[in-house]
């Protein structure tokens, strides 16, 4: 079962209302606010209101929340007909074959977070 199917019989499992794809897009750009808001929180240096009733995040609510962007991304796809995870991975392949390179193992976008807050990226 594709990530896609999955997130299909989640909706179903779950009985939830299918978003629009304009609401599916909202909602994925206010979880990446909640990325912003993770990241933030992690590298120090930034206090929001009441930050005792905030503890600092984790890597594991990082991980989430970016979980999140990804299923609603998912979402908007699927309300448009089309499976975005299996157009990245089409995409992906086309481009390493243009270089005649095969991947057998997922790639990770976000590799790394440093103390110093900058993020480095896979290549993309």
């Amino acid at each position: 079962m594709t990530l896609t199917e999955k997130v299909k019989e989640y909706y179903e499992k779950r009985e939830l209302k299918h978003p629009n794809i304009w609401e599916a897009l909202g909602w994925a750009t206010a979880e990446l606010g909640e990325v912003y808001e993770v990241l933030m929180s992690m590298v120090g240096g930034w206090v929001r209101n009441n930050p005792d009733k905030h503890p600092q995040k984790t890597k594991e609510d990082l991980a989430e929340e970016l979980g999140d962007v990804i299923f609603m991304l998912i979402v908007a796809g699927i309300e448009e007909g089309v499976d975005p995870i299996q157009a990245l991975e089409n995409k992906m392949q086309r481009k390493l074959e243009a270089k005649s390179i095969t991947i057998t193992q997922p790639i990770e976008l976000l590799t790394d977070i440093n103390p110093s807050g900058s993020m480095s990226y896979g290549d993309y």
